[in-house]
């Protein structure tokens, strides 16, 4: 399995269940969109733990379009009460929509650049779940206060190699 900087050789890989995992990505130009990764997952020989290389690669490809989904670079990981956000380094532009978002979330925190919304790590596998329709309605709600044009033709799908 084709593995990515900074995951070592990818071991054991399996497809996932669901095959497919949804999130939301959150731009600084106020779109919400829906996004599809596959839910390959292999053994990480470097860090010792089970990754989603689908979902890794597209994450990292629209977070921080330089890494091409081909390294893990420095990313911020915030924890909220409705999943996890992944965020670009802190020398990109702060997003307001996602920033205002976390507050009324009751997480203070900046996001930063591109902004992908996933749903939270399962404490046990430490693998994402998928967003499902009921979480993902609520956060496109809750974006839609902060400022963020939310429409139903925002919806993409992710290039993922399998």
């Amino acid at each position: 399995m084709a593995g990515m900087d900074g995951l070592g050789r990818l071991i054991d890989d399996y497809d996932g269940d669901p095959a497919t995992l949804r999130w939301l990505s959150i731009h600084p130009d106020r779109r919400v969109v829906d996004r599809v990764s596959g839910n390959r997952i292999g053994w990480s020989t470097a860090l010792q733990m089970w990754v989603q290389v689908g979902l890794l690669r597209d994450v990292f490809r629209l977070v921080d379009p330089t890494s091409h989904g081909h390294s893990l670079t420095a990313a911020t990981l915030i924890h909220t009460p409705r999943g996890m956000v992944v965020t670009t380094r802190q020398d990109a532009p702060v997003n307001p929509i996602v920033t205002g978002m976390l507050a009324e979330l009751g997480v203070h925190r900046a996001a930063h650049g591109t902004v992908a919304w996933l749903a939270e790590a399962n404490p046990g596998t430490g693998l994402h779940g998928d967003l499902d329709d009921q979480t993902r309605a609520a956060l496109r709600a809750l974006a839609a206060r902060h400022g963020a044009i939310v429409s139903a033709d925002d919806n993409e799908e992710s290039e993922t190699e399998a």
